[in-house]
């Protein structure tokens, strides 16, 4: 693999999405329920979270439980937190077994 950063796997979630809003700003980026979400306002509402996030104190390599449903946040969720160098760990809201739900949310990394 070459160091060459504008390579798709030498970038970051963030830096790719970041590329790819350059490019298609105005494009249709999703659309969910009729509503039409284009690159650019997806990008901007990442950006949003991602703030909300540090203000949370939420930094590189820290784990976020995202327990939503498919929804345009959970994007803005996992971009923001992909732009900050946060760690999506998506939970389904289909967990049958509550009791391994209950350790996963409990359980808290503590760094060394």
């Amino acid at each position: 693999m070459n160091g060459n950063k504008s390579q798709p796997w030498n970038m970051s979630i963030g830096e790719f999405f970041r590329n790819a809003v350059k490019e298609n700003s105005t494009g249709v980026f999703i659309e969910i329920s009729g509503e039409k979400i284009t690159y650019q306002e997806c990008f901007d509402r990442s950006l949003q979270t991602a703030a909300m996030f540090r203000t949370f104190g939420i930094t590189k390599g820290d784990r976020v439980a995202l327990f939503l449903p498919n929804c345009p946040e959970f994007l803005y969720c996992w971009f923001g937190l992909s732009m900050i160098g946060g760690i999506s760990v998506p939970l389904t809201l289909l967990t049958k077994r509550m009791r391994h739900f209950t350790f996963l949310i409990t359980q808290r990394h503590q760094p060394s």
